[in-house]
């Protein structure tokens, strides 16, 4: 049975690749102007401004995020803006498609993250992604060496 999309399930969807490519341009285009942790934190703002208008009428959404403030604050902290001030700190020395690459190994780390602390085991798709995510990361590497 197929069922129905709706248009605005279609525009997040188109919105989210779109989000994240001028992500990496306005990094780039602050060129360092204002410091990678601002940034973030000025992104996650921003994005957090955005979702309290989409579930605004979802009340039930709303109590549960009010009873885990602080811990929603801390996660926001280590996944929102310490994991991307370094890529705002990058976009001052490379260019945002290297930025986008590297970003790209994140799933990566997170497999190999499981895999060191859950014992999970790693399948082989995921360990043809590591090895081509990573040879990309070897040539962009290689490449600045040369450039230097």
């Amino acid at each position: 049975m197929m069922t129905r999309t709706a248009p605005v399930t279609l525009l997040l969807f188109a919105a989210v690749p779109a989000m994240f490519a001028s992500n990496m341009a306005i990094a780039r285009w602050f060129d360092g102007r204002i410091p990678p942790m601002t940034l973030a934190s000025l992104r996650w703002l921003i994005a957090g401004a955005i979702l309290s208008i989409i579930i605004g009428r979802a009340r039930p959404s709303l109590q549960v995020l009010a009873r885990n403030v602080g811990l929603l604050a801390v996660l926001t902290m280590l996944g929102g803006v310490l994991s991307v001030a370094p890529q705002y700190a990058a976009a001052t020395r490379t260019e945002a498609g290297h930025i986008a690459l590297i970003f790209a190994t994140s799933p990566l780390m997170v497999s190999f993250i499981e895999r060191l602390v859950w014992n999970r085991a790693l399948s082989a798709p995921v360990l043809a992604g590591s090895i081509l995510a990573f040879a990309g990361i070897a040539c962009i590497c290689i490449n600045r060496l040369n450039e230097d």
